[in-house]
């Protein structure tokens, strides 16, 4: 039995318990890996293929598009909020059976609330701050570090857990979330990883470059680029990178599907 990990969709951050950051990700093109490689099984069996069995495990942020299960290729759903959750949700999985592949789709929050606080009394803060060192005769780089600490942790930061108030201008802290393609060649080396690759805009030798460095840092076999202006509803160009050469070029999420699932099928 294999096993293989789909990612999909977005996750979402709070900012308190009514509010969130999101991402625009649809989880689109994760359901169409599923389907495809569900297509492509079915057709290698009726070719009389010895196809070993293989499960999905389709971890999807709440709001994302769900493929329905397709006979002959078990799935199961682990829906995920944040970061921290779809963290702990992948470590699970892969401390319960020895995965195989990985296609990471999902767009994953870079930041996370640090913490919220009103604008007029963060600048008091800190005002009351530089004031007290500059009488003090402190130095210049004291004055930074006060400045920098009040910054890291300013004393009147609001709940988490309520409702923050909307009467008044708001700072919001933001810090960078863990890279969680990190962690799947650090549990097994072995693994077939695909990776994902946006960017604003570029040229294809931009995307590769940036494929590459994705590549290098995280252990990827394959990585899928594009830019966020040639992706839509009814179009979505993209490259598929092995080893730093253009390997296949899309043009719509059903392409890249059908691309995915063949190097998939191509290993079982």
């Amino acid at each position: 039995m294999k096993h293989l990990i789909i990612t999909a969709g977005g996750t979402e951050e709070p900012i308190d318990r009514v509010r969130g950051i999101v991402n625009k990700s649809t989880g689109r093109v994760g359901a169409q890996v599923y389907r495809s490689l569900a297509a492509g099984l079915q057709e290698k069996r009726e070719q009389g293929w010895s196809v070993e069995a293989i499960t999905v495990h389709y971890v999807h942020g709440e709001s994302a598009m769900i493929p329905a299960p397709v006979e002959g290729l078990p799935v199961v759903f682990y829906p995920v909020a944040d970061v921290k959750s779809t963290l702990g949700v992948l470590k699970r999985i892969m401390d319960l059976q020895r995965v195989d592949f990985v296609v990471h789709a999902m767009a994953v929050s870079d930041f996370a609330r640090s913490y919220l606080v009103e604008k007029k009394m963060l600048v008091d803060e800190l005002y009351q701050e530089v004031m007290d060192k500059v009488i003090a005769g402190k130095s210049g780089k004291e004055i930074r570090q006060a400045i920098q600490h009040v910054m890291d942790a300013p004393k009147g930061k609001l709940d988490p857990d309520g409702k923050v108030p909307s009467d008044s201008d708001l700072f919001l802290s933001l810090d960078l979330t863990p890279k969680l393609i990190h962690i799947f060649k650090k549990i097994n080396p072995d693994l077939f990883l695909v990776g994902f690759k946006l960017l604003q805009s570029g040229s294809e030798e931009q995307l590769v470059e940036a494929a590459v460095g994705l590549a290098e840092r995280n252990g990827c076999d394959l990585v899928l680029a594009n830019n966020l202006d040639e992706v839509g509803p009814e179009k979505h160009k993209a490259i598929l990178v092995e080893a730093g050469r253009v390997k296949t070029c899309f043009n719509t999420k059903e392409g890249i599907g059908d691309g995915i699932a063949a190097e998939i099928l191509e290993r079982l």
